[in-house]
């Protein structure tokens, strides 16, 4: 089991989730997210929840099994590719070298659950209509 502890705004969940995504396929296990550090968050929510991914919250039993590992560094860390099972993990792991060999099942699982509501839906026009950055 690789357990991602997640922190952070979406775009860090993000991350978080990608590298545990890579983990638990190399290792063909199941992966599990750690969110209880946003009880105590004021200013932050848990957002992997409107997109499309299957996994579940560890217990704190599951998150005590395991080995801990702390990303040392913001750079890309080579060492985290070969972490093995049975591993919790902490940090932002902000490359795409983390992840870019399960492209195509993150971009699978990064959709959206449902559809934009309506107001969002016309921004979303107006974007994909012209000659736009966002």
């Amino acid at each position: 089991m690789i357990i991602l502890k997640i922190i952070g705004g979406i775009g860090n969940q993000m991350f978080q989730y990608a590298l545990g995504l890579y983990l638990a396929k190399k290792h063909d296990t199941e992966l599990k997210l750690d969110i209880s550090d946003f009880y105590k968050y004021s200013d932050r929510e848990f957002y992997l929840n409107i997109l499309n991914i299957n996994t579940e919250i560890a217990t704190k039993e599951e998150i005590a099994a395991l080995s801990y590992f702390k990303e040392r560094y913001f750079d890309f860390d080579s060492e985290v590719l070969n972490l093995p099972d049975n591993t919790y993990l902490e940090g932002y792991w902000q490359s795409e070298k983390y992840f870019n060999s399960v492209e195509n099942c993150i971009k699978e699982n990064f959709t959206f659950k449902e559809e934009p509501k309506l107001e969002n839906k016309a921004v979303l026009e107006k974007i994909l209509n012209s000659n736009s950055v966002a």
